[in-house]
């Protein structure tokens, strides 16, 4: 079918981000697990503090610096570029966590926004992780 030039929803720039990023990942089945969890995390905790449990796993050992090879330093990276470079929801902040650093910094209203985003692209790569991983 040709392309007619409709533009595409929200719902599907997220699927599309998601699935890019998902058939990247290396581990799926790692990824998956730590995905899956995600949302939960967020619920229960806020996003800050998920992110903050991202970044405690997903590390270099030094502490410093973002470790793209660990499922939980891919996941972080996923929702960086997602929040800070396609959405621009959250001004990416200084050093090698964006994200936090941006985020930490904002006012409760684009908080909660970054919130819900971060959630809406978290089903997506939850449910492409579990459609793509091999089976456990």
């Amino acid at each position: 079918m040709p392309d007619v030039g409709i533009p595409q929803t929200q719902e599907q720039k997220r699927a599309n981000f998601a699935w890019e990023k998902v058939n990247e990942v290396p581990d799926k089945g790692k990824y998956k697990a730590v995905v899956q969890k995600f949302p939960s995390m967020v619920l229960n905790n806020g996003l800050g503090q998920a992110l903050a449990f991202l970044l405690a796993k997903g590390t270099d050992k030094t502490g410093t610096k973002l470790d793209e090879s660990k499922e939980h330093g891919q996941l972080y990276q996923h929702l960086e570029t997602w929040l800070c470079v396609e959405k621009k929801i959250v001004p990416k902040g200084e050093g090698s966590f964006g994200l936090m650093s941006g985020l930490i910094k904002q006012d409760s209203t684009r908080y909660r926004h970054a919130t819900m985003e971060a959630l809406a692209l978290a089903a997506w790569l939850k449910r492409f992780a579990e459609a793509l991983a091999p089976e456990d």
